[in-house]
């Protein structure tokens, strides 16, 4: 499902949705891992900020992806 699949699969996802997605992984893991005294508010509200445009760009990438099976 990355942008760099084995030889003979296709990208579902782009590198540029597979950057912005490894901020929230971050994100997760820190707050399921018990560091959540390491969360920054400001840095929390970038995530939540940008959700909404990095969700249409997933749903697009899964749509064009399909498109082409």
């Amino acid at each position: 499902m990355s942008y760099s699949p084995p030889e003979g699969k296709k990208a579902i996802f782009s590198e540029s949705i597979v950057e912005k997605l490894h901020q929230y992984r971050n994100f997760r893991h820190r707050f399921v891992s018990g560091y959540g005294f390491q969360l920054k508010g400001e840095k929390m509200l970038v995530l939540i900020d940008n959700i909404s445009p990095l969700w249409d760009d997933i749903r697009k990438a899964i749509t064009d992806f399909w498109d082409t099976l």
